[in-house]
């Protein structure tokens, strides 16, 4: 019945704002509901009801903006909300969703036109070289002319893919709306308070223990958590000197995923940086990563 549900809902709203029209004032009410949805007292309860409802309010918000229609500032930040929440189900969809604004969920359905067009794609790929050597021995006729025309289209196509050239935000429906050529990152209207707060969650759960009820985060949400903040640091040039010094702990060889935490201090340093502070960690860097031999 949820799943019902949501897939009226996304598809209620993608109805009403079919092609350019955008109906703003249904828009701008059920975003202020999907807000009052993730932050209700109900909704901080793992074992609650008002989880389930702020679950599914996430998964709408982040449909919405995938299928390029719900692509605000205010949409954004009803997300950047869900990466405070203490269920951990709930703040890690929302942590994925901005470091791959685009990428499907494993869990999440396809929508039908997706799926046609995945399919085209692999009937083309298997028959190109069958329409192409049909041209070659059948008479020529107009059909088999459209027919041959399309297949070196999508041999090229399939061949630019291969070599990791193509483009595509061009082989995109029409139907499916101009792509979002711009960064969700720079929609979050406070990056400096939302990059502290998701900091504190990682210094807080790495510095606590099980004793007492605390509750601490898995390495590997810890390390979702690091690489978001480290992207908020990059890209709006951030202050947060202490970032930097809890990462030089991880900076060990036999680190798990060290490589993704190294990749995190380069996108976290910029020109703003202090230069004192980057220091010590590029000594560490060469002490632990870089021989002579």
């Amino acid at each position: 019945l949820r799943k019902l549900l949501y897939t009226h809902i996304v598809n209620d709203v993608k109805l009403a704002n079919k092609g350019k029209h955008r109906n703003h004032k249904l828009n701008k009410t059920l975003q202020g509901f999907m807000y009052t949805m993730l932050t209700a007292a109900d909704a901080q309860d793992k074992h609650g009801e008002g989880a389930i409802a702020a679950k599914k309010s996430l998964d709408v918000c982040i449909e919405l903006y995938r299928k390029n229609i719900w692509t605000d500032a205010k949409a954004v930040n009803v997300i950047v909300q869900a990466s405070f929440s203490p269920i951990t189900k709930i703040m890690v969809t929302a942590v994925q969703f901005f470091l791959s604004p685009q990428k499907k969920s494993k869990n999440g359905d396809e929508s039908e036109s997706e799926a046609e067009e995945g399919e085209k794609a692999s009937m083309s790929r298997k028959n190109v070289q069958l329409v192409l050597h049909q041209s070659k021995i059948n008479k020529k006729t107009r059909h088999r002319k459209r027919l041959l025309e399309k297949a070196n289209r999508a041999r090229k196509i399939i061949q630019a893919r291969d070599e990791g050239t193509v483009d595509d935000s061009n082989s995109m429906s029409k139907n499916k709306g101009p792509p979002v050529t711009f960064d969700v990152l720079s929609l979050v209207h406070d990056p400096q308070g939302f990059a502290e707060k998701l900091f504190a969650r990682v210094h807080n759960s790495a510095a606590a223990t099980k004793r007492g009820g605390s509750t601490v985060d898995r390495f590997e949400v810890r390390l979702l958590l690091l690489k978001l903040v480290s992207r908020l640091v990059g890209h709006h040039q951030l202050q947060l000197i202490p970032f930097y010094p809890f990462l030089q702990r991880y900076l060990q060889p036999h680190q798990v995923e060290v490589t993704q935490i190294l990749a995190s201090l380069a996108t976290a340093s910029h020109a703003f940086t202090p230069p004192d502070v980057l220091q010590p960690l590029i000594r560490t860097v060469a002490d632990n990563f870089v021989s002579d031999h």
